[in-house]
């Protein structure tokens, strides 16, 4: 039978220590509190799960997944983000987490299913056979604008489904 190993590091900078299971703690005493102690965190409204981090005079927000990857995965890159590997905002285990550029983070979260798009998201105007017929009839000379006015979209919206920047996964 495997058995979990948690290791702890210090958080730079602060009386805590974060864990390799996702866990904080705190390491010093202050108002009353005893080190030790195990941080329960919230959600925050992205659903990542956040901690209040406390020393005199000072608090900080932090999301535990941020904490983990920067004990566990090195210092952050500028530019670089943490990617959940299962998709899992609570799975702040360091073994659940990478850094990534916000791009390959999105484009995880699209082919993992975690995120929709086009017709799948319930934001969406237009449906991916309505995209295809404004690509047809742009491609046939009708303005922009009138198929802005027709679809009911913007023409800025309009230029960018035309150019390919947005709905690219519509052939």
């Amino acid at each position: 039978m495997n058995e979990v190993v948690e290791e702890w590091r210090e958080v730079k900078e602060w009386p805590y220590e974060v864990s390799s299971l996702g866990r904080v703690r705190r390491t010093g005493r202050q108002h009353g509190t005893q080190p030790g102690r195990i941080l329960r965190g919230t959600p925050n409204n992205r659903g990542y799960i956040c901690v209040l981090l406390r020393r005199p005079g000072e608090y900080r927000g932090a999301t535990i997944h941020r904490l983990v990857a920067e004990a566990f995965l090195g210092v952050r890159e500028e530019g670089m983000t943490v990617n959940h590997l299962d998709g899992d905002k609570s799975h702040n285990g360091a073994d659940n987490l990478e850094w990534t550029t916000p791009a390959e983070n999105m484009r995880h979260a699209v082919l993992s299913g975690l995120t929709t798009q086009g017709e799948r998201n319930a934001a969406a105007k237009l449906k991916d056979h309505e995209v295809k017929e404004i690509r047809e009839m742009w491609s046939h000379g009708w303005p922009q604008r009138w198929l802005a006015d027709m679809y009911g979209v913007t023409p800025a919206t309009l230029h960018h489904i035309v150019h390919r920047l947005y709905w690219k996964h519509v052939a």
